[in-house]
């Protein structure tokens, strides 16, 4: 729970200082002369798109995203911090076997099943995760916007898991 709160917090500063900076941009670039045009254009494209935008449509695509994700978050947390009691339990009755062999043999199954079970909930957020963007993007078309670079989904370092 403390990490969904965290994830949220930051998505809202992260926002925040998006709306103080972006505007600062726009307007250094608006007066840059033909160096710059490429941009100019770029923006001039979106403003005339946006005029065309169903905007409530948008506000709804995008709030069915966002909860989308929370959701998927959430399940992930869920399905860990479950496959974590359930490695804490298998651990615990592992160590309690007197014969190092079969300890052993019962410390890697838990270990596998772990594995197993964090291995599948990554991987059901994945496409928990694509899913709610191919709908918004699905959404997006019928709003009649196109999803920005700034607002698609992306890929951290690693390539894993990127809002």
């Amino acid at each position: 729970m403390t990490k969904t709160i965290d994830i949220r917090l930051a998505l809202i500063a992260a926002v925040l200082m998006a709306a103080i900076a972006l505007p600062a941009f726009v307007h250094a670039d608006q007066g840059s002369g033909s160096r710059h045009g490429k941009v100019g254009i770029r923006q001039n494209k979106a403003m005339t798109a946006s005029s065309t935008v169903d905007l409530n449509c948008m506000q709804t695509a995008v709030d069915a995203r966002e909860t989308a994700l929370t959701t998927a978050f959430d399940e992930l947390n869920s399905s860990v911090g479950s496959a974590l009691s359930a490695r804490k339990s298998a651990l615990s009755s592992a160590w309690s076997i007197s014969d190092a062999k079969e300890r052993r043999t019962a410390i890697i199954a838990a270990m596998k099943e772990w594995k197993t079970a964090r291995m599948a909930a990554y991987k059901e957020m994945k496409s928990d995760r694509k899913a709610a963007w191919d709908g918004f993007k699905t959404a997006a078309k019928a709003c009649g916007e196109t999803v920005s670079s700034e607002e698609s989904l992306g890929k951290d370092s690693s390539g894993e898991l990127a809002l």
